[in-house]
């Protein structure tokens, strides 16, 4: 026998990826300055222009303004126009913006009265409108069902590949049940929330329960391919373990509800974890009040899980940095596959804390004894609170050139330009052959200090070749698993 419930037979909840967010961004006439930010840094990590519009959706032409303004004043706001300003700032546009999205159900009279008592400003009510509209936000009308998680969503497509070959014999033996309110009044439908455009189904626009202010009734009722339950009708309340009909006959057949309760039980044991990933098996088995046995037989055994600790990284990246890691990795393993003697030219480098002592980890203390001898002790130990800043950089033979941070100092672009001026002297003493060819390659990840402009400038006057490397990812630095492993 099988219990199929349509509760979750709901529209599915599709977010807005970064290409419609660009789409919509794209039909405006000016682009944010965040947009603009990350376009020009895009371009300093060695995209082109054209790289970087596709990503935009936009011409060329707007990528190349974008980079000569910022080229020529170092900036890229826009020039202040001679029409008329407007009434409320940047920060207060991003204020009504950010207070809608926090209470999407505030209506434009409230806003008003929320920027008017925390800046001063007083702006009309079609101005609200406005400005969220710069934001892309819109009003309409929440959508009523339950929100749907990628979990969810699996379950779903195994469910419809498991029954898909079904028959209509086996069909025959299975009962669809559901429940419905109604309510007692007409419903005017004019409470409206603030969304962007696409977002129909995203969680925070999503009104998972109706109220029913005025009274309403459930109604229960169960059919299957040849035949249908009676309608049970429930005054108040909700439909329990109690109140829901205790037995449905169809042709010598039954069903009741004592034969699904095992299924009950794990499918709330899998909405509590996947609310809770951190949930525990005690918690789980003290909310449902079942033993802490058959809570840990559902976690292993009926739901395939186990408790694992999260992966550290140093960052999440989104779809567009993943994209570039993977293209300058493809670039890197091309170039040596061409010339099999490219690793053996890098030099490459890094900055590291260096400590007066490091503690003596468990393993290093080990020692072995004899069985009536006693265990070996040892006091609590703490980290060095002396300490330097050592810049090192190494290519496949040796140490090229190391220097230690004055105290006082710190790693800016001063500092770090008369680090690579000493680094091009022990290059042309201990690394002659690569000197007079001419022919090494820099390598260091994307701190602020090393892609400064004036570093940059250097490197290219110097004629230095560059090894590139993404942002955010020093596991692709040899530095950081050769040398300074901590």
């Amino acid at each position: 026998m099988l219990w199929l419930c349509s509760d979750n037979l709901v529209q599915i909840d599709r977010p807005v990826s970064l290409h419609r967010r660009m789409l919509i961004m794209s039909l405006r006439k000016i682009l944010a300055d965040d947009l603009k930010w990350r376009s020009i840094g895009r371009m300093e990590a060695g995209q082109s222009q054209v790289e970087v519009a596709k990503w935009l959706n936009v011409n060329k032409s707007v990528v190349s303004k974008i980079w000569k303004q910022f080229i020529d004043t170092g900036t890229i706001k826009r020039k202040e126009g001679s029409g008329r300003k407007r009434k409320t700032a940047t920060s207060e546009d991003r204020y009504l913006v950010v207070t809608a999205k926090r209470n999407r159900e505030m209506t434009a009279i409230q806003l008003y009265n929320e920027l008017s008592s925390a800046t001063g400003t007083r702006i009309s009510r079609q101005t609200v409108y406005r400005r969220l509209h710069e934001g892309a936000l819109y009003a309409r009308r929440p959508m009523v069902c339950i929100p749907l998680t990628s979990a969810h969503r699996r379950a779903r497509l195994n469910c419809c590949l498991e029954h898909h070959v079904w028959t209509h014999d086996q069909w025959a033996n299975v009962l669809f049940s559901d429940e419905s309110r109604f309510s007692l009044n007409t419903d005017s439908r004019r409470v409206f929330i603030w969304r962007e455009p696409g977002t129909r189904y995203h969680h925070s626009n999503i009104r998972e329960i109706y109220s029913f202010r005025r009274g309403s009734l459930l109604v229960w009722a169960g059919i299957s391919s040849s035949s249908r339950t009676p309608l049970y009708i429930f005054s108040g309340g909700t439909l329990t373990a109690q109140r829901r009909p205790r037995r449905c006959e169809r042709r010598g057949a039954c069903w009741t509800p004592e034969h699904f309760n095992n299924r009950r039980k794990i499918n709330e044991v899998e909405k509590m974890i996947l609310a809770n990933r951190r949930i525990t098996v005690r918690e789980v088995a003290e909310d449902l009040n079942i033993s802490i046995g058959s809570c840990h037989s559902i976690f292993i055994n009926d739901l395939g899980m186990r408790r694992v600790a999260a992966k550290f990284v140093p960052k999440l990246l989104n779809c567009a940095q993943k994209q570039h890691r993977m293209n300058i990795s493809n670039e890197i393993l091309d170039s040596v596959r061409h010339d099999p003697n490219l690793l053996q030219r890098v030099i490459t480098g890094d900055e590291a804390w260096v400590y007066g002592y490091d503690v003596e980890t468990k393993a290093q203390s080990s020692q072995w004894k004899l069985p009536h001898e006693p265990r070996p002790r040892k006091t609590r130990q703490v980290r060095s609170n002396v300490k330097f800043l050592l810049t090192g950089f190494f290519d496949c033979r040796s140490v090229v050139h190391h220097e230690f941070l004055p105290q006082g100092r710190r790693v800016n672009k001063e500092y770090y330009l008369q680090v690579m001026r000493n680094l091009r002297e022990a290059i042309r003493q201990k690394r002659p052959d690569l000197w007079k060819n001419k022919n090494w390659l820099l390598h260091h990840h994307n701190a602020p200090a090393h892609t400064s402009l004036l570093v940059r400038d250097f490197l290219a006057k110097t004629n230095t070749l560059m090894m590139p490397q993404p942002p955010y990812s020093p596991e692709l630095a040899p530095c950081t698993f050769s040398c300074f492993l901590n």
